[in-house]
C-alpha cells in the first residue's frame, strides 16, 4: 500500500512538470516587448551614468599640465604676440608677451589663475585687469573667445600656446660637470662644485660654474635640441675665472645633447661633446 502511494506521487509530479514545461518554453521564447521597451531608457541611463562616474578624468587631474607654453598669437595691430606662460603646480603663472612689428619691449605679469568647475579651462587674470581663458589640452593651452568657446574657421593655430618638449632623463636631476671642452675637471682647483640643474616645470636652469651661481632659461625641442638664454650669474671674484667662462661658452653654443642614466652631454651639431655631466650621488 505504502509502495504504491509513492508510485502514484512520483507519477502525479511527472505529469504536473510535463504538462508546465512546454508552457515555460513558451514564454521565455515570446518576448516581452512591452517590459523591454520600459526598461531601455533606464539601462541606458545607467550605463551613461556608470561611464561619466568612472570617467571622472579632466584636464585639472588627468594631465600634466604644469610648464611652458609658448606660441605666436593674433594680433589686431601688430603681426603677432609672442606669448609665454608658465603655469607651476601651486597655479600660479608668469606671462611673457612682445608685441612684434610695434614693439620689442616684452610685457611681463605674473599672479595665480583658477580652474573652472570642470577641470577643463583656467582663467588668468593680468595686473591690468584683463582676463583671459584658456581650454587645457594635452601638452597644449587654446585661447578661449569671450562666450568661453574655442575659435576656429582656419585660425586655431594663432589661438594656440604649445608646451615645451620635456625629457626626464636630464630634467629634475643635479649634474656635475666632469669634463669641459675635452678637459677633465679637476674639483680641487675650483673654489665651488660646478653642475647644472634644469627644472622642467619653469623651463629654467640653475647651478653653478666653479665661483658663481648662474641661472637662466632653457629650451627643450623635438630630436635632442637644446638651446639655453643668455646666462646670469652672481658677481664673486674667484682666483680662477678660466672654468667659468668656458662653461658659460658652451651653454650659449650647444645646440644638442645627449642622456643616458648616468651621464649628459651638450652638443654642438655633431662635432665632440662641449661637456660632459655625472649624476650627482644621493
Amino acid at each position: 500500500m505504502k509502495k504504491q502511494s509513492i508510485f502514484l506521487t512520483i507519477a502525479s509530479a511527472c505529469m504536473l512538470l510535463s504538462c508546465n514545461s512546454p508552457q515555460q518554453d513558451e514564454t521565455a521564447q515570446v518576448p516581452d516587448t512591452a517590459t523591454k521597451a520600459a526598461a531601455q531608457p533606464a539601462m541606458q541611463s545607467v550605463a551613461m551614468a556608470a561611464t561619466q562616474a568612472g570617467d571622472g578624468h579632466n584636464s585639472k587631474n588627468a594631465l600634466d599640465w604644469y610648464g611652458v607654453y609658448k606660441g605666436m598669437t593674433a594680433c589686431a595691430d601688430c603681426d603677432g604676440i609672442a606669448t609665454t606662460i608658465t603655469l607651476a603646480r601651486d597655479n600660479t603663472f608668469t606671462r611673457n608677451q612682445v608685441y612684434t612689428g610695434k614693439s620689442d619691449q616684452a610685457i611681463f605679469d605674473k599672479g595665480s589663475f583658477t580652474w573652472d568647475s570642470t577641470g577643463s579651462n583656467i582663467t588668468i587674470k593680468g595686473r591690468d585687469g584683463g582676463i583671459q581663458v584658456y581650454k587645457v589640452g594635452e601638452n597644449v593651452l587654446f585661447l578661449l573667445d569671450k562666450n568661453g568657446k574655442r575659435i576656429t574657421g582656419g585660425n586655431e593655430d594663432k589661438y594656440a600656446l604649445r608646451k615645451n618638449e620635456t625629457d626626464d632623463r636630464i630634467e629634475g636631476k643635479r649634474w656635475i660637470l666632469a669634463e669641459l671642452k675635452g678637459k677633465k675637471v679637476d674639483a680641487s682647483q675650483t673654489t665651488k662644485q660646478a653642475f647644472i640643474q634644469l627644472d622642467a616645470e619653469t623651463g629654467t636652469f640653475s647651478g653653478n660654474a666653479g665661483c658663481n651661481n648662474i641661472f637662466g632659461s632653457y629650451e627643450i625641442k623635438n630630436g635632442a635640441r637644446i638651446s639655453f638664454g643668455k646666462a646670469g650669474s652672481t658677481m664673486m671674484a674667484c682666483k680662477d675665472m678660466a672654468l667659468e667662462k668656458d662653461f658659460l661658452d658652451v651653454l650659449q653654443r650647444s645646440d644638442n645633447y645627449s642622456a643616458t642614466d648616468t651621464s649628459f652631454t651638450l652638443n654642438k651639431a655633431r662635432m665632440a661633446p662641449l661637456a660632459r655631466f655625472e649624476l650627482a650621488k644621493p
